[in-house]
């Protein structure tokens, strides 16, 4: 195998661990391995023992999976550059990388970075990058899905909306994101699903295609109403009108996604959507509900599945 143009891309979150070799020339995908190991569980097992340092232990986990992922091709992956993007530079990571300042120049990217250097022991350097914070606000993660998006967003200013546990909002003008907002809306609808007075009336999923009106109940009733009453009104369908479990959960998911969407002020901005099913379609029908005038781009998930890659290219580049 040609090792010159090769990369190993490496997206290590808190919850999810992503590791893909990447021809950088001919940005495509050779060989990839995802598993639930994210920052968080390493850095736990880290923390409980006491005799390796943190950078070793964490990058003796990371040679494991890329000898894995070497024996699963058939290849070796010695002296390959390795990119690591999302929280493995956070305080929990391997190294804790600070953030970078707003501008982020799509065409020009600069993230804070960090190179640990190949030993015998653990023979790939790592390049480690940072995030974007703006005045109240931060990200690691998104801003490198962002950078490998750009060939996809559309001319002219645009608003880059990605869903999720904790979704952002960025808005790109010029090629350059200028500033981000985050939003925790799914992780409030899992607490209130498990946690709050509603459980017992949300439990179990909906189904998007049978309960797709209640859905857009929760967004429409969002735009005018308060947030915390209308939560209420949940519990109370449930008891009263014997509203089903389903119907609630789609009218809750509704509700939060609606209160995340409803303060936009669209002005000169298109709106970019991208991200994995059923969220993105759940977002669209919310856009669609709120906005019904506003043209929305939608990039599919397997697009933004070569996002990661392809920005780690671009990051490559940008050092070299």
């Amino acid at each position: 195998m040609n090792k010159k143009n090769n990369l190993l891309c490496c997206d290590w979150g808190t919850s999810n661990f992503r590791l893909y070799l990447v021809n950088s020339l001919h940005q495509k995908i050779i060989g990839q391995l995802e598993e639930g190991q994210g920052v968080a569980v390493v850095f736990k097992a880290w923390k409980k023992q006491k005799v390796q340092d943190r950078v070793s232990f964490f990058r003796q986990f990371l040679q494991q999976k890329i000898n894995q992922l070497a024996e699963r091709l058939g290849v070796v992956l010695t002296n390959i550059p390795v990119i690591l993007s999302g929280m493995a530079s956070s305080s929990i990571g391997i190294v804790e990388i600070p953030y970078s300042s707003l501008p982020f120049h799509l065409n020009q990217p600069k993230l804070n970075f960090q190179k640990i250097t190949a030993t015998i022991k653990y023979p790939n350097p790592l390049f480690v990058f940072g995030g974007l914070k703006a005045a109240i606000d931060v990200m690691r993660g998104e801003e490198v899905q962002l950078l490998g998006l750009k060939e996809k967003l559309p001319e002219g200013d645009c608003i880059c909306i990605l869903p999720g546990t904790h979704s952002k909002h960025i808005w790109v003008e010029k090629g350059t994101a200028t500033r981000f907002q985050t939003f925790i809306t799914g992780e409030l609808f899992r607490l209130l699903e498990i946690h709050s007075i509603l459980s017992n009336s949300v439990a179990g999923t909906f189904d998007l295609k049978n309960h797709l009106s209640a859905f857009k109940e929760g967004v429409t009733e969002s735009k005018s109403g308060n947030l915390l009453n209308l939560l209420s009104k949940i519990r109370a369908n449930s008891l009263l009108k014997g509203v089903s479990a389903p119907d609630n959960q789609a009218y809750l998911s509704g509700l939060l996604i609606g209160a995340e969407l409803k303060t936009l002020r669209l002005e000169k901005y298109s709106i970019v959507l991208s991200g994995g099913k059923p969220l993105i379609f759940l977002y669209e029908k919310a856009l669609a509900t709120l906005f019904p005038n506003q043209k929305i781009v939608a990039i599919p998930a397997d697009e933004l599945a070569m996002a990661i890659p392809k920005a780690h290219s671009y990051l490559f580049q940008s050092i070299n």
